[in-house]
């Protein structure tokens, strides 16, 4: 049933966090049973081709991955890709830290664009680095400035 413009309850849930809350179930279970994992991560990067092929193809239901849509395939091998290149791979150290600006705004830079129907995934990517690395630049480091205590130094 349309409830507003060609979208259903559930495309307009789709948008926001309640659907997509058992995602973050998931990661608390990883988080928490992370000792269990941990030995297995060097081998992770074997998600990145499944990802590659699911991003490429237009497969149904669970192996879905086009749109606000992501099926639980998919996204089993998108948690390990992140796994592997978070806790896997050779530390970079920066002078920057833009995760937290695009943690906080990639999903309002990806529903503007499923909204207004503009599928230009790499547009949307650069835009939410470049919106990071200004909320980085602007707003996070000037305000962590103004804490008394520190577990880093900028």
């Amino acid at each position: 049933m349309k409830i507003y413009r060609d979208k259903s309850i559930y495309d307009i849930l789709a948008l926001t966090p309640i659907v997509w809350g058992w995602m973050f179930g998931v990661g608390i279970i990883i988080a928490k049973h992370y000792d269990i994992i941990e030995k297995f991560i060097p081998k992770f990067y074997l998600f990145l081709l499944p990802i590659f092929i699911l991003i490429f193809t237009d497969l149904p239901g669970i192996f879905h991955s086009k749109g606000n849509e992501l099926g639980l395939f998919y996204f089993l091998c998108y948690i390990g890709a992140i796994i592997w290149i978070a806790f896997g791979t050779k530390k970079i150290p920066l002078r920057f830290d833009i995760s937290y600006g695009a943690y906080i705004w990639h999903m309002p830079i990806i529903n503007l664009f499923l909204v207004m129907g503009w599928h230009e995934p790499l547009f949307a990517l650069l835009l939410i680095i470049a919106i990071s690395f200004t909320s980085w630049f602007f707003i996070e480091k000037p305000a962590l400035r103004l804490k008394s205590v520190s577990l880093k130094p900028l």
